[in-house]
């Protein structure tokens, strides 16, 4: 917010950091995995970047959306707030990515959407699509939304 004066507090310029996590369809992330994000708040809009390295063996049981640093406002809900990638280390050395959705209507969490093997339609990320997830492959994004009252 500018104060008076036209400075800004202090506090809108600070990285706040958060730990990602998965409301839904990842059952275990992996012992040794590392789930890191940081984001900041400027005048109620939220803008922050995520990453995330499996370790051990993750297991995806279904369509998967990650839980949101801060809740999203009610006009945030079906829409795109960002972009994510995810690559396969192994064996095949390959990224995927697509959009960040807020589909969840409490619209405290973002599916990823528009994954893309080159041959299947476009998809959400789950259980073995685009590809079964193991250890060291990683998942990262941007995502910029309005935040709720």
């Amino acid at each position: 917010m500018i104060k008076a004066g036209g400075y800004a507090d202090a506090t809108e310029f600070a990285i706040i950091e958060w730990t990602p996590t998965f409301s839904t369809g990842v059952t275990t992330m992996g012992v040794g995995t590392t789930a890191t994000g940081w984001y900041t708040n400027r005048a109620g809009i939220i803008t922050g970047q995520f990453y995330v390295v499996f370790a051990g063996s993750p297991v995806f049981a279904s369509t998967i959306a990650m839980d949101l640093p801060v809740t999203a406002d009610a006009d945030g809900y079906q829409a795109v707030c960002g972009s994510w990638i995810f690559r396969d280390q192994a064996p095949s050395l390959y990224h995927y990515s697509g959009e960040l959705g807020i589909w969840s209507g409490a619209n405290n969490s973002v599916s990823f959407s528009g994954a893309w093997d080159g041959t299947a339609p476009r998809t959400r990320v789950t259980n073995g699509t685009p590809f079964t997830v193991a250890a060291t492959d990683i998942l990262s994004g941007n995502l910029s939304y309005r935040a709720g009252a």
